[in-house]
């Protein structure tokens, strides 16, 4: 009896497993599908030279190559997913203060900022929040999640830095 269960239990466990990885199956193939639509129609488009001018020559490079840059990021970040689940990514732990990473990361997203009319903001305590972590992997996730949103979407207006209150863990 108690094997049956276990083993029910096993085949309802795969069974979840099988239906969320052909949901993200799924989803990447959207996620890969979309850039290259673009890519290929556009590259397609540059092939007829005798419709268009300089200017739309141009436009439709640029469109390529932004949409090649979003696949580029698509298969980085699908590479660090795999490497972090394997164990193959080494984090560098060092006491640092919160808030000098923040300004870190936001020196670093400046001039994409600016060069997209995004306004930055920050509010930060005045008291340093010390904590141990890998600095240049929390500069990259937070300029990741600065920039990512503005990259797929092609839009934003505004990105801030905001300090929460955080809830003690029980």
């Amino acid at each position: 009896m108690t094997e049956d269960i276990e083993n029910s239990y096993i085949e309802s466990a795969l069974l979840r497993i099988q239906r969320l990885k052909s949901r993200v199956v799924t989803q990447i193939s959207h996620e890969f599908r979309t850039p290259l639509t673009s890519i290929i129609g556009l590259a397609e488009m540059l092939q007829d030279t005798s419709r268009m001018n300089d200017n739309e020559r141009v436009e439709y490079a640029q469109y390529i190559q932004k949409e090649g840059l979003r696949l580029a990021k698509l298969v980085d970040d699908l590479l660090q997913l795999d490497a972090l689940e394997h164990g193959r990514i080494q984090f560098h732990l060092h006491e640092s203060v919160l808030q000098e990473i923040v300004c870190n990361a936001i020196a670093r997203v400046t001039d994409f900022a600016i060069s997209k009319s995004i306004t930055i903001s920050k509010k930060f305590p005045v008291k340093p929040l010390k904590v141990k972590l890998d600095y240049e992997r929390m500069i990259q996730s937070l300029i990741s999640c600065s920039t990512t949103p503005y990259i797929l979407q092609n839009r934003m207006d505004m990105l801030s830095f905001k300090w929460m209150q955080a809830i003690p863990m029980l």
